[in-house]
């Protein structure tokens, strides 16, 4: 929906108070009632009429940013652009290299072909399309360091990097295999 119950979302501190206590409390007296049962939570979040709006900003709420009277698009994480990626190519990426500190790196089988970006456990895996679209590095404990500013270098790898053309010329793509009917 845009705005967190708590900003940042893994920081439920005392002294972090929630975006909206009603909603906090509301939801939390549900989780009880319910039996801490998920399932249940997530149909009456998804179910729930702020959950379903529009994106679209009215001359009424266009500047409001806290109070859910819409949706505000926010860009998917690193590893979820990534994953996109390979799956509309069905191309899948190695990652076959670890990084150091310093300049090191080392070649691993760990993970094998297929692996999910979303599924790595290792933030030190090396690859220049989740570091350019800023994966968190897990240097703190929380998803603070993480960035979701567009930035100029993130334009040009969508336009010129590797990972996006590689995977489109891939003699295995569905462009390569589209190509080849033709």
């Amino acid at each position: 929906m845009g705005v967190g119950l708590v900003e940042p979302v893994d920081d439920l501190r005392i002294s972090n108070p929630a975006s909206s206590q009603r909603l906090m409390n509301a939801l939390s007296d549900y989780m009880v009632t319910e039996k801490y049962d998920l399932k249940s939570l997530m149909r009456l979040i998804l179910n729930s009429r702020v959950y379903q709006l529009s994106s679209l900003a009215t001359p009424q709420n266009e500047h409001d940013t806290r109070l859910f009277c819409r949706y505000y698009p926010r860009r998917h994480m690193a590893e979820v652009l990534h994953d996109a990626v390979v799956k509309v190519t069905e191309v899948p990426t190695t990652f076959d290299n670890i990084d150091f500190s310093g300049a090191d790196k080392q070649s691993t089988a760990f993970y094998p072909l297929g692996t999910k970006a979303i599924g790595l456990y290792d933030s030190a895996v090396s690859n220049s399309f989740l570091q350019i679209f800023g994966r968190h590095q897990r240097q703190i404990t929380c998803d603070c360091q993480r960035s979701d500013q567009p930035t100029v270098v993130q334009a040009l790898h969508w336009n010129n990097g590797n990972t996006l053309n590689d995977k489109l010329s891939h003699k295995e793509s569905i462009v390569s295999r589209w190509n080849a009917k033709q």
